[in-house]
């Protein structure tokens, strides 16, 4: 009888014994799971960025490209500013692109003496910089590691069609799918600088990259909609990147 009474109590305690290890990774699973969505949580998305363009004087292209390089060092010190690429375009034009997760981070860039700086660099300048304070659409913004070098970029402008405002928006925000299928375009930003004027930026390691990204399907899809979404053709520049923070 004390055999079978001690077989009964293991046989009665044994489904206790699995219900708790089942509550048990239960709420480890829901611990990690909260653990998680905080950290998912604590990464912010971007939503507004920065456009300057530069004009240097005839001969002091050298000044203003070595300001904008020296630059990169206290930009990196920056929490606010998540991504920046200095740009040297043709000849005598330049220019520098910022990503901010909100409108104060943006403000507290500007408010840095190294931003203040290089507004300053009046003697540099054939006219005073060009600023745009944009919103961010979409963005491509995978970490592409410390031995990767941005060396390429493309800045496009778009100019929608009265009313297509709203049509130019969904396509753009639709093409961050096919964009993150593309694994030599190592960043790409679609913003709106205006009621009716749109830009996207994009990095690449080299000018491969570019190419191939120029003939993909984003490029494709964009030159389809053209004639529908917007007031001219796209204005492509394409530009070297000098500096970055990504």
């Amino acid at each position: 009888m004390t055999i079978s009474l001690r077989n009964s109590r293991r046989s009665k305690s044994l489904p206790i014994f699995l219900s708790s290890i089942l509550l048990s990774l239960f709420a480890t699973n829901l611990s990690i799971a909260k653990d998680v969505s905080k950290t998912k949580a604590a990464v912010p998305a971007l939503t507004q960025s920065l456009l300057v363009r530069f004009e240097s004087k005839v001969g002091a292209e050298k000044t203003l490209e070595d300001l904008l390089k020296n630059s990169e060092a206290e930009i990196f010190k920056e929490q606010e500013t998540k991504q920046w690429f200095a740009f040297k375009m043709d000849g005598n034009h330049f220019g520098v692109f910022h990503s901010f997760a909100t409108d104060a981070d943006r403000k507290a860039h500007l408010d840095r003496s190294e931003a203040m700086k290089l507004l300053k660099a009046k003697d540099a300048f054939a006219k005073a910089p060009t600023m745009e304070e944009a919103e961010i659409l979409a963005a491509k913004t995978s970490k592409v590691g410390t031995k990767t070098t941005i060396k390429k970029a493309l800045i496009v402008v778009l100019e929608a069609n009265s009313g297509k405002e709203a049509e130019v928006e969904n396509f753009l925000k639709s093409a961050l799918p096919l964009v993150n299928k593309e694994p030599k375009t190592l960043y790409w930003y679609a913003i709106k600088l205006s009621a009716n004027t749109y830009a996207i930026v994009d990095t690449f390691a080299d000018d491969t990259g570019r190419e191939t990204h120029l003939k993909g399907k984003v490029a494709e899809a964009l030159k389809n909609k053209t004639s529908e979404l917007f007031q001219k053709a796209p204005v492509i520049e394409k530009v070297d990147v000098i500096a970055f923070k990504s």
